[in-house]
């Protein structure tokens, strides 16, 4: 007899908002706050005891009310809800079967650091993991490692992109960096490269000069002298053909390598 790791239940999504849809239904599966984190919970961490739950959602209500507490958010799940926290063994997971949008997003951001990624829609890298919810702390370090695999992946597609001669595509991953963190230097040392790549000297230039406005305002302080170096050369070389190559590292996240012939 098949169970129900055999087969597609249903998607849970965390990217932006809570969602839970089972297969073959349109609805959504409308869930407590308290059944709405544990799913959150299993589907970011995976596999864990029932003391390892108690301790992230209940850390202050100390071992025996935690497992009280436990006890009776179970018991009152949706019976559908109920059949996707597996128990075995005195630890809970959800089924395979249950596509999560976090591993999804994760699998894209490994694949581009392969090298493998030219291809993805870099929207599906925007999304935050759960925005409105800010009380967990265990959510916190997760959402922030999310942001920080996001924010890298999208930086190395648009050098992908830009390598393979798809500069609008290239900028608009490193633009989609931007807006979650306006002050990202390396998304927009990407946007310069792929504009002078396309031979758009005059838009390196009239990026460089907004980001610089935009550091001075939010930090008082210039940009990373990479970002100034790129546009110096490229303004004392300016019939050069570019082929330009930026990479993560070296100062604040960036660093610039400029081939001209």
């Amino acid at each position: 007899m098949r169970n129900i790791e055999d087969f597609h239940v249903g998607r849970l999504q965390l990217m932006d908002r809570w969602q839970l849809r089972l297969a073959g239904t349109g609805d959504d599966i409308l869930c407590g706050p308290t059944a709405q984190r544990l799913l959150a919970l299993l589907a970011l961490h995976g596999s864990m005891s029932r003391a390892q739950i108690v301790d992230h959602l209940w850390p202050l209500a100390g071992p025996e009310r935690g497992t009280g507490s436990l006890r009776t958010a179970l018991w009152r799940l949706d019976p559908r809800v109920r059949t996707l926290v597996i128990d075995q063994g005195g630890r809970m997971r959800l089924p395979t079967g249950l596509q999560i949008d976090v591993t999804e997003v994760n699998h894209v951001a490994a694949s581009i650091s392969r090298g493998e990624g030219a291809d993805t829609n870099p929207r599906i890298l925007a999304s935050e993991l759960l925005p409105a919810w800010f009380a967990d702390d265990w959510l916190i370090v997760e959402r922030e490692r999310l942001r920080q695999t996001t924010l890298s992946a999208l930086d190395s597609l648009a050098g992908q992109l830009t390598q393979a001669g798809r500069y609008d595509e290239a900028v608009t991953a490193a633009r989609f960096a931007i807006q979650a963190d306006p002050l990202r230097e390396s998304a927009h040392g990407q946007i310069m490269v792929a504009y002078a790549a396309k031979g758009n000297l005059g838009e390196v230039i009239r990026h460089h000069e907004a980001c610089r406005t935009l550091f001075l305002r939010e930090l008082g302080i210039e940009p990373s002298g990479a970002l100034r170096r790129l546009v110096n050369e490229l303004q004392a070389s300016p019939k050069a053909k570019s082929s330009l190559a930026f990479e993560p590292g070296g100062f604040n996240d960036v660093a610039v390598v400029s081939r001209f012939h």
